[in-house]
């Protein structure tokens, strides 16, 4: 059987949804000098609402973020202190640490790929314009679905990708059963960037047997700009049953607490719900895998 090594041990701990064990096993990490439990400290913070010590955290791993196994962890440090901006006003502390932080990486050989975003880095430019305008900036929460198309344009290519799939599974069925059909949809319309298109699936076809947290996620976010607060809780709770952290330092769904529509909506109680409900390898989707 494979060691398990702290880091693991941390992580199965908050996935279980022990947030309190978790913050105890990596603040012991974080204390013996190993700045990458900064990042699961706050993402768990961030679910708390507790927004200087998100920021102390974010950078303190953002400072060293070499212990990420992907880029993913620190692109979500970069986004929880462009939300504590929003939540706290406090643009210009953030503005001269995010620009301090920068330079300093760019000054190691070894870390400023981390830095630099003509090599992938992290979105550190764009952070320290949002926070010079006092958030007033354009501020791109996630480059991967980013698009200049407009809503309708977005709506009419959805719906016309989703005719397309229909017919063509008219004549030749392409997919297993109803639960695969509408997974396909959802998942269209989410990579058209449909909120409408989506919205619309939801209250025909429902989202109950989605397996991806991406198409979830999107659902949730559809709800939410159409002020479905309701029906968005309720899709929360389906999204984090399918989610799954990509490296060590992942403990919970931070996309939740990073979306600007979804993040208003995301309650104390709600939040707290998040942190308690045992996900990843130990929620209900693995559970499901071993049957």
């Amino acid at each position: 059987m494979a060691k398990v090594n702290p880091w693991q041990t941390a992580q199965q701990t908050a996935l279980k949804g022990d947030a309190d064990g978790a913050v105890k096993q990596l603040t012991a990490l974080l204390e013996s000098g190993k700045a990458g439990a900064a990042a699961p400290l706050a993402e768990i913070a961030a679910f708390r609402r507790r927004w200087p010590e998100v920021l102390r955290l974010a950078f303190t791993f953002m400072r060293d973020p070499t212990e990420g196994g992907v880029r993913n962890s620190l692109d979500a440090m970069v986004n929880l202190v462009a939300v504590v901006g929003f939540e706290t006003g406090g643009w210009s502390d953030i503005h001269g640490e995010v620009v301090a932080i920068r330079k300093y990486l760019l000054s190691k050989k070894e870390l400023k790929e981390y830095a630099n975003e003509d090599e992938g880095g992290a979105g550190f430019k764009q952070l320290i314009d949002l926070a010079k305008s006092k958030g007033k900036a354009e501020y791109v929460w996630d480059w991967s679905c980013y698009t200049e198309d407009d809503e309708k344009t977005r709506d009419a290519a959805a719906e016309a990708a989703i005719a397309a799939q229909l017919a063509k599974h008219a004549k030749k069925k392409i997919f297993k059963d109803d639960a695969d059909r509408r997974q396909a949809m959802l998942a269209l319309a989410g990579a058209h960037l449909s909120y409408k298109t989506t919205v619309r699936l939801y209250d025909e076809e429902g989202a109950d047997d989605l397996i991806t947290f991406g198409s979830a996620a999107f659902v949730v976010t559809s709800l939410a700009r159409a002020g479905r607060a309701k029906d968005m809780r309720k899709m929360v709770e389906k999204a984090v049953n399918v989610w799954w952290p990509v490296d060590d330092l992942q403990v919970a769904p931070v996309d939740l607490m990073t979306d600007p529509d979804v993040r208003p909506l995301m309650t104390p109680e709600l939040c707290a719900q998040v942190l308690r409900m045992p996900r990843g390898p130990e929620g209900p989707a693995a559970r499901k895998k071993k049957k």
